[in-house]
């Protein structure tokens, strides 16, 4: 599914903050998978669904959240328990998956993520992930694993379409409590890994006539290949 260039001429509904818009359903392309999007009345994500049947449930506590996976395929579940510090967001994950990892989270007062740290399920550190931001934006993110003979060292830079609302964050599926989104939709990125030649990306958008993202692509910069491209509907 190929998406032109979107033009500058879309009307946003400036009454609505972009952080409001609630995504029912999102298609991604070229594999047609679907997930579908379903809220608590306070807006915060209550379930979601994919297009092979497998679900995710939300339940909510004052100082914790346990988001509940279902793998219908593979036949198993398994529970992330996010705890979250005094703004609300959060400070921890640990999972109960086969890769039993944990996190550890820091936030500026901006809830913005400043820092995340990896641990394995022995509780050693494994790597440290560094976020920078710019007018409310994230423009780049530094990852450094602890052993780093394996390559796994990473940076990613990200520019934006300022003139234009990002609708597609976290908080647009009821998971604010991660962490503020980028306001602005991505317009281009570059990702390293290691000491090879970095990979640049570039997006693309429409919108629909209340100024929301209605489709996403994104295209390797080098040869024009079409990565993923997804559609988005709301609420």
């Amino acid at each position: 599914m190929a998406i032109a260039t979107v033009a500058t001429a879309f009307q946003v509904n400036k009454a609505m903050p972009r952080e409001k818009y609630r995504i029912k359903m999102a298609v991604h392309y070229p594999n047609v998978e679907t997930w579908k999007y379903f809220y608590n009345p306070d807006g915060r994500a209550a379930r979601v669904e994919d297009s092979k049947g497998n679900n995710t449930t939300y339940e909510y506590y004052p100082d914790l959240v346990l988001r509940k996976y279902n793998d219908v395929i593979k036949e198993r579940s398994f529970v992330d328990t996010m705890r979250l510090n005094r703004q609300g967001l959060v400070s921890s994950i640990t999972s109960n998956n086969v890769a039993s990892i944990m996190e550890k989270r820091d936030f500026d007062a901006d809830k913005d993520m400043s820092t995340t740290t990896l641990y394995n399920k022995k509780g050693s550190m494994t790597g440290t992930i560094i976020y920078t931001y710019q007018n409310g934006n994230l423009v780049s993110s530094s990852a450094t694993a602890t052993d780093t003979s394996a390559g796994n060292t990473e940076s990613n830079t990200y520019q934006y379409y300022t003139d234009r609302p990002n609708t597609i964050g976290d908080d647009n599926i009821g998971e604010g409590f991660v962490g503020r989104s980028s306001k602005n939709p991505v317009k281009s990125s570059s990702s390293q890994l290691l000491h090879l030649a970095p990979v640049y990306y570039n997006y693309n958008y429409q919108y629909d006539p209340q100024g929301r993202i209605s489709a996403k692509a994104t295209y390797k910069t080098s040869s024009g290949q079409l990565v993923d491209s997804a559609v988005y509907t709301y609420y």
